[in-house]
């Protein structure tokens, strides 16, 4: 429960931070570059610093809620320590363990990873939106910025309101079946030569039962969650061929809303990385391959990001070339990762 919790954090980080990085960055930015050119950088850097002194409060916090409650008494004894590892040794363990995660990975995860890197790839056509709608439908760059703006805080509601209410809303239907569970009655006393043998014989029953269930159950929230995942894909394909071909500003504000449905992607993919099947071939322990799964993600995603960052302009200076019909050349190409991204998926056993 604790790491489907941890996977669905991830997932609403991954999404909130898109928006500000994929949408409201490139919206401040058009939107302050009219007036001084080189404004968005220097907003850049002044972002980058205040954030400094915020991830040291949350290191200091974190670490003061890790350390246990001094005993009574015991307030001014000298408790010895062991050592904190260095941030060399942290960073080559965690990368070992991440590539042998990979060098021996499952069919499933495997393909979960192919699924996060053209989602990545796909995802970086946001970046052209003020290029794109200022060149074919002689927008300033201010006014894309405002636009822009919009988009990001219909996302931003999208996730925090109509999201989870979706999913508290599918928690309630599934369970409510679950309260007319049957229970088996009580076995008869038994004399005491035979009480210690059936005792046991019946918690390993239980045990299995109980086992069988949580398994059971493990694969229909899998289930689910690819179900949820393929539909956020789905909506991705059509929003970005409705963009790429967008005849109008007003058709164009349509397909946005219509793209950013998408945004919930990475909540139900990364609650599918602890789907039974998914981690080391050898491993399915949680404690094996618990956060090295989140860094493994993390990587192939920052590699379909770089592919898109040099993918994307490449196409999009292309399209210049051939022309204003071709302007929608990237999003036609982000369509395609997303469709090959939802096959991709399908191919995934839950």
């Amino acid at each position: 429960m604790l790491t489907t919790r941890r996977a669905t954090f991830f997932g609403y980080v991954s999404a909130v931070s898109s928006i500000f990085s994929l949408q409201l960055g490139p919206a401040l930015a058009a939107a302050s570059m009219s007036s001084l050119l080189w404004r968005p950088l220097w907003i850049g850097i002044v972002l980058l610093l205040l954030a400094i002194p915020l991830i040291s409060i949350l290191a200091a916090s974190s670490a003061r809620r890790r350390l246990p409650a001094p005993a009574a008494g015991e307030e001014d004894a000298l408790i010895p320590r062991r050592p904190s590892p260095s941030l060399k040794t942290t960073t080559t363990r965690r990368f070992r363990t991440t590539l042998a995660l990979m060098a021996n990975p499952t069919h499933n995860f495997l393909l979960l990873m192919s699924v996060f890197f053209f989602a990545s790839l796909a995802s970086s056509d946001t970046k052209l939106l003020p290029l794109y709608i200022s060149k074919r439908f002689g927008w300033r760059f201010a006014s894309v910025g405002y636009l822009l703006s919009v988009k990001a805080v219909f996302n931003f509601v999208f996730l925090s309101c109509v999201v989870p209410w979706f999913l508290r809303r599918r928690q309630r239907r599934h369970r409510a079946p679950s309260s007319y569970r049957t229970h088996t009655p009580p076995a008869p006393a038994a004399s005491a030569d035979e009480a210690d043998p059936r005792s046991r014989s019946q918690s390993r029953s239980r045990s299995r039962v109980r086992s069988e269930m949580l398994h059971t159950e493990a694969r229909r929230h899998a289930g689910e969650n690819a179900a949820n995942a393929h539909i956020c894909l789905v909506l991705s394909v059509l929003g970005a061929l409705a963009i790429a071909l967008s005849p109008t500003i007003s058709a164009l504000v349509l397909a946005l809303l219509f793209y950013a449905l998408g945004i919930a992607l990475p909540m139900f993919t990364y609650s599918l990385l602890k789907a039974p099947g998914m981690g080391l071939e050898h491993q399915q322990r949680e404690d094996a391959s618990g956060m090295q799964l989140f860094s493994a993600v993390m990587l192939v995603r920052t590699v379909g990001t770089l592919f898109g960052a040099f993918g994307m302009p490449g196409l999009w200076v292309a399209a210049l070339g051939a022309g204003t019909w071709a302007l929608g050349l990237p999003y036609a190409a982000s369509a395609a990762c997303y469709a090959l991204a939802a096959l991709i998926l399908t191919r995934i056993e839950v």
